[in-house]
């Protein structure tokens, strides 16, 4: 006995240093960029953040506590770094539940969750990160320990989805995934004993979870029209709803699909070919080993809703919001549906050596992309920071002096972003260049160059660009003058004098 539970602690160590190693090989750039993104440069100014009005009280309570109740500096890549142990922990907790034997191929059947193309905007926030970080692996820890227990399993269940939905709510379609695989998981390694009460107490687990966060949390916590909005169930006529759940689908699933559109499915072919040979292998499990009626078309039912069910929970309850956030960070759900592909790659080649090295494809695909979105981000920051500087110069050259300024059309990335963004079109969606119409950052990235000009409405600063002064052409865009105000047209609208 005690030489298994040192071999057991030691496969334990082994697998911890190889995930959170390789996570930070994963992010090293951006480990090291400097980068603010998005809401990153406000928090870092004020010291403050919305996360409770957000409906993500322990978020707030996490960084207040790291802070011992002061302000909330900046403290990344620290935040990064917690992140990618927190999760490691979690993945090392999961893998064993996944395979007992070995070191690198159980900890890269689960490695998606940290390198998800979707997940590379969670990693970008550097506050935000920590918290995410914190709420993924309460998503998938109850799943580490198998429960035959119905009582155990809601309980598990309930608590640590609670506790995800506080640091960030986003990560529950994670825990739906994963109910759904470690299922299919079960069913094919012959693990029969308790799955049907395991799985039916993560159901009533989730529903409890979120029963008792919608009738504490987002009823008495969450504020701000904001926040609002975007957590409002669709309503009215069956037809509203469906009319609701059919855009978002296309909105989200657009989005996902953009991952997959460029380079990075050249990786996932081979995979995804086990990953199908593996739902076959599950069917003839159930047909030949289990012998009760009743039970195999149980089985069958409950493969064929769990393959409906990881797909679905790319989006999950998502697809009910009236009016959803459309970014890659909501997906967290879509690293189930790439842990099963890297799973079945995983569980098939386990006692084939030959063959192991399929697993390395995803992997390598989504270290990839993740390097060219943060050399895409860092050249895109480089050419943010000429254009603030051709920006102050222009309104300098005009009188240093101005009552606004406004921004017309979308900014653009640079040269190296779009090449990056060809070969991976999900790159698009996640690069910032924070110089766009109506974002607070944006006002804060000209004010730390020392430009202090209120930012303003385009129909505040001319209802006729053609009626200003064109006062600059700068390639990519252009600027206009009259009357006091600038624009900064992206558009490069032309006109006939």
């Amino acid at each position: 006995m005690p030489e298994h539970n040192e071999a057991v602690n030691k496969r334990i160590k082994g697998r911890f240093l190889f995930c959170f190693l390789l996570t930070l090989a994963y992010l090293f750039p951006l480990l090291t960029s400097g980068h603010y993104y998005a809401d990153d440069l406000l928090h870092s100014v004020t010291g403050q953040t919305p996360w409770n009005s957000n409906g993500r009280p322990l978020s707030n309570g996490l960084f207040h506590l790291l802070m011992a109740g002061g302000l909330l500096s900046d403290i990344a890549p620290l935040t990064q770094i917690l992140g990618a142990a927190t999760i490691s922990a979690s993945i090392v907790f999961l893998s064993f539940r996944i395979s007992k034997s070995g070191v690198i191929l159980p900890v890269l059947a689960l490695f998606p969750i940290i390198s998800s193309p979707y997940y590379l905007e969670n990693w970008s926030f550097r506050y935000d990160s920590l918290t995410m970080a914190f709420a993924v692996s309460a998503a998938i820890l109850p799943y580490a320990f198998k429960s035959d227990d119905i009582v155990k399993s809601i309980a598990s269940s309930t608590f640590c989805l609670f506790i995800s939905l506080c640091f960030y709510q986003a990560a529950l379609n994670l825990f739906i995934s994963f109910a759904a695989i470690i299922f299919i998981v079960d069913t094919y390694e012959k693990r029969c004993a308790g799955k049907y009460k395991e799985l039916a107490g993560r159901v009533a687990g989730l529903l409890l979870a979120n029963a008792i966060y919608t009738l504490t949390i987002k009823k008495f916590i969450v504020t701000g029209d904001y926040n609002i909005i975007h957590s409002e169930l669709a309503s009215g006529s069956l037809t509203d709803i469906l009319s609701v759940i059919v855009i978002n689908y296309a909105s989200l699933s657009s989005m996902f699909f953009s991952a997959f559109a460029g380079s990075l499915r050249n990786y996932f072919l081979i995979p995804i070919i086990f990953s199908m040979g593996f739902i076959f292998l599950v069917l003839k499990h159930i047909f030949l080993n289990q012998q009760i009626k009743a039970l195999k078309m149980l089985d069958l039912a409950i493969l064929m809703a769990s393959i409906i069910v990881i797909y679905a929970s790319i989006f999950g309850p998502l697809l009910l919001l009236k009016s959803p956030v459309f970014s890659p960070r909501v997906l967290i759900g879509a690293s189930g549906i790439m842990v099963f592909i890297t799973l079945s790659v995983a569980i098939l080649t386990e006692n084939i050596r030959a063959l192991r090295w399929i697993i390395a494809l995803p992997v390598i695909g989504m270290f990839v992309l993740a390097y060219s979105y943060y050399n895409a981000q860092r050249t895109t920051d480089e050419l943010e920071a000429t254009m603030i500087s051709e920006i102050k110069t222009t309104i300098a050259l005009q009188g240093g002096e101005g009552k606004g300024i406004a921004f017309k059309g979308s900014a653009p990335h640079s040269a190296q972003s779009k090449l990056a963004e060809w070969n991976f079109p999900i790159i698009g969606r996640i690069i910032f260049n924070d110089l766009n119409q109506d974002f607070l950052w944006g006002r804060l990235r000209l004010e730390a160059f020392g430009l202090q000009i209120p930012y303003v409405s385009l129909a505040e600063a001319t209802q006729d660009l053609c009626g200003m002064k064109l006062v600059g052409d700068f390639g990519g865009y252009y600027m206009w003058s009259g009357s006091g105000y600038f624009v900064v047209d992206y558009d490069r609208h032309e006109c006939k004098f």
